[in-house]
This record gives structure tokens, C-alpha cells and sequence, in this order.
């Protein structure tokens, strides 16, 4: 686990921060694509939104699907 990983020192704590970071990309993106929906106008791929969750966007990914209904 991620947060273990960090506390015993075995991950850098940059580490953790780019995690997050990544978390609030997601969910940026997420929106965006949301709202660019609504309006009709172009879109995030469905690809460039997976593939932003597989490289630490996961709990921002997740937490977008489940606040915009993606």
C-alpha cells in the first residue's frame, strides 16, 4: 500500500505529492470532459482519461466518475 510504503520510507515523499497531484489532474479532467459534453464541443478520449488514472490518477479518476456520473 501506497500510504505504508511512504511512512516506513520505503517511497520518497515527492512520491505521495505527484500521487495527489496526478488525483487532481483526474478529476480536472474528468470535469472537463463532463462539461464539454454539455456544451457539444470536443472532448478528453476515453483513452487519455484511463491512462491518466493508470499513472496515478486512480482516486481522482474514481471520485470524478462518481461525482459526474462518467
Amino acid at each position: 500500500m501506497l500510504q505504508v510504503d511512504i511512512m516506513l520510507g520505503k517511497l520518497p515523499l515527492w512520491f505521495a505529492g505527484v500521487y495527489v497531484l496526478m488525483g487532481g489532474f483526474a478529476l480536472v479532467a474528468y470535469s472537463w470532459d463532463k462539461r464539454a459534453a454539455k456544451l457539444g464541443i470536443w472532448r478528453i478520449s476515453e483513452n487519455t482519461l484511463l491512462a491518466i488514472d493508470l499513472f496515478g490518477g486512480i482516486v481522482g479518476g474514481l471520485l470524478a466518475q462518481h461525482m459526474f456520473r462518467h
